[in-house]
């Protein structure tokens, strides 16, 4: 799948020497182009029209033009799970069997639950999450950590409105080849069953999709595509479903059903299933798709576009799914999923900041244990060189001089150099070093001459200056500071 590129590039690039007319470049920019597959493990609407999608490593927040507003590695696992609570303000994702939940305006994480693979998880209001565990339901305050069990009967699969009033959960009814599958819509309040049913066999809840109302909804289970509403029995919109075939449904306020199948989209009666309609559009895929409080649809297509459609399929909005450089210089690229590509070789997720100079591809990887390493690539392959102390609210940021062959990283601690020749740390440096707040210095942007001897440091509301290894701080850096929205980009 082609993807073209919505993000203009900003990488700090090393510095040059400082010559008689003062010129120190910080940043290139361009519209580099890259392909590839998107590993897209979740998608959920945000207020103000704001789409929330799980993209590789990356939880992007995306505007109704496909850019990216915000971007928050999840983890060294890609992210398969999403739920966001209705405020817009809360981001609950899961990777490798750990809960994480993200403050969406800055990117921090306020909670973790290490519970192993949940059958799901849903927020029910701003601040709590409902969790299906091995043993039944419970109830996690995001803020306080408090965590209650609400119920007890084991649940195999969750799935909650995005308003959180109501939830499907499938369960076993019966033991050995005697048992059976159970699909219910439930009160998330009173955990009162509203309607259900009992498959012909085992069938698991694949996905399910609500109403702008909440009070219906459309589950995939087993080989069928169910309906369920509040108040009345269970209806099979769709039958004989193969286990390889995708399928998802919404239900609409008109009592039909708008289902996407094998890449279709049809419209078809939410009682009887007989098909009403097929529109005009293929290539749409089945999951993952979300609904959202304006009844617009948005979901993926085949083509690698992130589409956003009404009820109706009139209005159709394209956008290609983001693809933008991250990060990387001379045929390297790091893509918001965290997936690095040097030329036609992909080496997957787990990067936070790529650059490539004279040949040498330097990584760092994303935050584990409050540590990032520091390596290089070769052959496809990432040779861990060292690690840096980080923090998730100031991760450590990367530069590497003109010729590859040194690396600089800072965190709100200090600085440390690192040498391509013996992979070993050469230079480390406290911020009172330089005369910097931890703050100040996580603001500052950063880079090191040719032969790393110094180190010029551009705070980002003060004059730049140069510290040398040798004989410590220097004069400050005299010239015109060039800056824009992202910060500076160059002296001369």
């Amino acid at each position: 799948m082609n993807f073209r590129t919505l993000l203009t590039l900003s990488v700090l690039c090393a510095a040059f020497a400082v010559g008689p007319a003062r010129a120190l470049t910080l940043t290139v920019e361009g519209q580099p182009r890259v392909t590839g597959p998107a590993a897209v493990g979740g998608l959920a609407w945000l207020p103000g029209g704001l789409r929330a999608v799980c993209l590789g490593n990356r939880l992007l927040v995306l505007d109704d033009k496909g850019h990216i507003s915000r971007l928050i590695p999840t983890g060294e696992v890609a992210c398969q799970s999403l739920s966001v609570n209705q405020a817009g303000t809360l981001a609950a994702t899961s990777a490798g069997g750990t809960l994480n939940v993200w403050r969406i305006s800055d990117g921090v994480r306020v909670a973790q639950q290490l519970d192993g693979l949940l059958g799901g998880f849903g927020f029910v209001s701003d601040t709590d999450l409902l969790l299906a565990t091995p043993t039944g339901l419970d109830r996690l305050n995001v803020l306080t950590g408090a965590r209650q069990t609400v119920q007890n009967t084991p649940v195999n699969t969750l799935f909650v409105a995005p308003d959180g009033v109501r939830a499907v959960v499938g369960s076993v009814v019966g033991t050995g080849a005697a048992g059976r599958g159970r699909v219910q819509l439930i009160s998330t309040s009173t955990l009162a069953v509203l309607s259900g049913t009992i498959c012909d066999a085992l069938c698991v809840p694949q996905n399910a999709q609500f109403g702008v109302s909440g009070q219906t909804t459309v589950v995939r289970a087993g080989s069928v595509l169910l309906s369920l509403r509040e108040g009345y029995p269970s209806s099979v919109v769709v039958r004989g479903l193969s286990a390889s075939d995708p399928a998802s449904g919404f239900p609409l306020p008109d009592s039909s059903v708008l289902t996407l199948i094998d890449g279709d989209v049809e419209s078809r009666d939410l009682q009887t299933g007989r098909k009403e309609r097929q529109f005009p559009l293929q290539g749409v895929l089945a999951q993952p798709v979300s609904l959202s409080a304006q009844e617009r649809i948005s979901a993926l297509t085949d083509s690698g576009d992130l589409l956003s459609a009404d009820l109706t399929f009139r209005d159709v909005q394209r956008v290609a799914l983001p693809a933008a450089l991250m990060g990387g210089g001379e045929g390297a690229a790091l893509l918001p999923s965290g997936e690095l590509r040097v030329g036609v070789t992909s080496v997957a997720g787990g990067f936070a900041a790529v650059q490539a100079m004279n040949k040498t591809i330097w990584t760092l990887g994303v935050l584990s244990e409050e540590r990032q390493e520091v390596g290089l690539l070769s052959g496809g392959t990432v040779r861990v060189l060292t690690s840096v102390a980080s923090a998730e609210a100031a991760p450590a940021r990367l530069s590497v001089n003109h010729w590859g062959n040194h690396a600089l990283l800072w965190t709100a601690e200090g600085i440390t150099v690192v040498s391509q020749a013996n992979g070993k740390v050469v230079a480390a440096l406290k911020a009172s070093a330089l005369n910097l707040a931890p703050a100040v210095l996580t603001a500052s942007a950063l880079t090191l001459s040719p032969d790393a001897a110094r180190i010029f440091v551009l705070p980002a509301n003060a004059a730049p200056f140069v510290y040398t290894r040798e004989f410590g701080l220097s004069n400050e850096l005299q010239g015109a500071c060039f800056r824009d929205q992202r910060g500076l980009l160059g002296l001369t």
